[in-house]
Protein backbone atom coordinates (compact mmCIF):
# COMPACT_ATOMS: atom_id res chain seq x y z
CA UNK A 1 0.00 0.00 0.00
CA UNK A 2 2.92 2.53 0.77
CA UNK A 3 5.08 1.84 -1.81
CA UNK A 4 2.38 2.07 -4.99
CA UNK A 5 1.54 5.14 -2.61
CA UNK A 6 5.14 6.35 -2.77
CA UNK A 7 5.05 5.85 -7.00
CA UNK A 8 1.88 8.20 -6.81
CA UNK A 9 3.54 10.64 -5.26
CA UNK A 10 6.26 10.61 -7.88
CA UNK A 11 3.61 10.69 -10.68
CA UNK A 12 1.42 13.39 -9.21
CA UNK A 13 4.47 15.47 -8.26
CA UNK A 14 2.99 18.92 -9.54
CA UNK A 15 -0.33 18.22 -8.06
CA UNK A 16 1.36 17.12 -4.42
CA UNK A 17 3.97 20.24 -4.86
CA UNK A 18 1.10 22.40 -5.32
CA UNK A 19 -1.02 20.92 -2.07
CA UNK A 20 2.19 21.57 0.06
CA UNK A 21 2.85 25.13 -1.36
CA UNK A 22 -0.40 26.34 -0.64
CA UNK A 23 0.35 24.73 2.94
CA UNK A 24 3.34 26.02 3.04
CA UNK A 25 5.66 22.72 3.25
CA UNK A 26 6.65 21.79 -0.29
CA UNK A 27 10.45 21.53 1.29
CA UNK A 28 9.07 18.15 3.04
CA UNK A 29 8.06 16.76 -0.36
CA UNK A 30 11.16 14.90 -1.36
CA UNK A 31 11.05 13.31 1.75
CA UNK A 32 7.55 11.97 1.83
CA UNK A 33 7.86 9.43 -0.57
CA UNK A 34 11.23 7.93 0.36
CA UNK A 35 10.21 7.97 3.63
CA UNK A 36 7.03 5.62 2.93
CA UNK A 37 8.95 3.47 1.29
CA UNK A 38 11.70 2.89 4.04
CA UNK A 39 8.65 2.30 6.01
CA UNK A 40 7.06 0.10 4.10
CA UNK A 41 10.60 -1.73 3.65
CA UNK A 42 10.66 -1.99 7.41
CA UNK A 43 7.80 -3.33 7.82
CA UNK A 44 7.66 -6.12 5.29
CA UNK A 45 11.30 -7.05 6.90
CA UNK A 46 9.24 -7.27 10.13
CA UNK A 47 6.66 -9.18 8.92
CA UNK A 48 9.15 -11.93 7.48
CA UNK A 49 11.77 -11.92 10.33
CA UNK A 50 11.80 -15.35 12.32
CA UNK A 51 15.10 -13.53 13.89
CA UNK A 52 13.93 -11.12 16.87
CA UNK A 53 17.13 -9.21 16.07
CA UNK A 54 14.97 -8.01 13.24
CA UNK A 55 11.53 -7.10 14.19
CA UNK A 56 12.91 -3.56 15.79
CA UNK A 57 13.07 -3.01 12.04
CA UNK A 58 8.78 -3.49 11.84
CA UNK A 59 8.21 -1.58 14.37
CA UNK A 60 10.74 1.26 13.45
CA UNK A 61 9.01 1.22 9.78
CA UNK A 62 5.33 0.91 11.50
CA UNK A 63 6.33 3.99 14.00
CA UNK A 64 7.56 5.79 11.06
CA UNK A 65 4.49 5.08 8.61
CA UNK A 66 1.95 6.10 11.77
CA UNK A 67 4.27 9.57 11.57
CA UNK A 68 4.05 10.45 8.56
CA UNK A 69 -0.09 9.53 7.98
CA UNK A 70 -0.68 11.91 11.28
CA UNK A 71 1.17 14.38 9.27
CA UNK A 72 -0.65 14.21 6.51
CA UNK A 73 -4.08 14.23 8.55
CA UNK A 74 -2.66 17.28 10.48
CA UNK A 75 -1.84 18.68 6.73
CA UNK A 76 -4.98 18.30 5.43
CA UNK A 77 -7.22 19.52 8.11
CA UNK A 78 -4.98 22.53 8.47
CA UNK A 79 -5.17 23.25 4.74
CA UNK A 80 -8.98 23.28 4.79
CA UNK A 81 -9.32 20.19 2.30
CA UNK A 82 -12.75 18.44 3.40
CA UNK A 83 -12.40 15.15 5.93
CA UNK A 84 -12.94 12.75 2.87
CA UNK A 85 -9.41 14.02 1.83
CA UNK A 86 -7.69 12.86 5.12
CA UNK A 87 -9.65 9.37 5.04
CA UNK A 88 -7.03 7.68 3.24
CA UNK A 89 -4.38 8.66 5.74
CA UNK A 90 -6.53 8.07 8.73
CA UNK A 91 -7.43 4.67 7.56
CA UNK A 92 -3.75 4.31 7.03
CA UNK A 93 -2.33 5.19 10.43
CA UNK A 94 -5.11 3.25 11.60
CA UNK A 95 -3.42 0.05 9.76
CA UNK A 96 -0.47 1.23 11.42
CA UNK A 97 -1.44 1.17 14.63
CA UNK A 98 -3.05 -2.38 14.16
CA UNK A 99 0.07 -3.51 13.09
CA UNK A 100 2.23 -2.00 16.09
CA UNK A 101 -0.11 -3.59 18.73
CA UNK A 102 -0.10 -7.22 16.88
CA UNK A 103 3.81 -7.01 16.68
CA UNK A 104 3.97 -5.93 20.21
CA UNK A 105 2.29 -8.56 21.52
CA UNK A 106 3.80 -11.62 19.10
Amino acid sequence: MFTTDSAGWAATKALQVDALRRLGEAGIRPMLAPAEVAGAVGVFVGLLSDDKGLEWLGLLGGIGLLVTMVGAVIYHLKGGDAPKEAAPAVVLAVLCVLYLVASLGR
